[in-house]
């Protein structure tokens, strides 16, 4: 029995691990062609997302454009990669009034996911549709995650 225990064990990666990256108003801006990496990639190891948080620092100067912004498996550009997200955060978030607000997104159902789409790959930040443009808030983004 205490062999199997201890298979069970090494089965279990560890507790949830968070990370907290800022993101600048310059990589707000860019990570529609160059997302912002959040979670290294795991050498032969899955990242399995419990949470995602977004929170920005808005402004006088308010950012404009932009698109919904996910947290995704690799660095494709325009928010185009798999999300880890249940539901997208609306850009309304990132180009509100100035203050500041929090937002949470529960992880995508992972089901029979390929192993390969992501074993050894790290997440990132972007945005779909366009870039956002002249702002000077900041935001962090907050992910709870285990490797696999």
């Amino acid at each position: 029995m205490a062999s199997t225990l201890q298979s069970l064990d090494e089965e279990v990666k560890g507790y949830p691990t968070t990370v907290e990256v800022p993101l600048t108003a310059a990589n707000i801006i860019a990570m529609y062609t160059t997302p912002v990496l959040v979670v290294p990639a795991v050498s032969n190891k899955a990242i399995v997302v419990d949470s995602v948080e977004f929170i920005i620092t808005r402004t006088a100067t308010q950012f404009t454009g932009g698109g919904v912004v996910s947290v995704q498996y690799n660095s494709t550009a325009n928010g185009a990669g798999t999300s880890v997200q249940a539901s997208t955060i609306a850009a309304t978030v990132v180009t509100g009034a100035a203050g500041v607000t929090y937002t949470t997104r529960p992880p995508a159902s992972l089901s029979d996911v390929a192993t390969a789409s992501i074993k050894g790959i790290g997440l990132y930040i972007s945005n779909a549709t366009a870039v956002f443009a002249t702002g000077t808030g900041t935001a962090v983004v907050r992910v709870t995650y285990r490797t696999v």
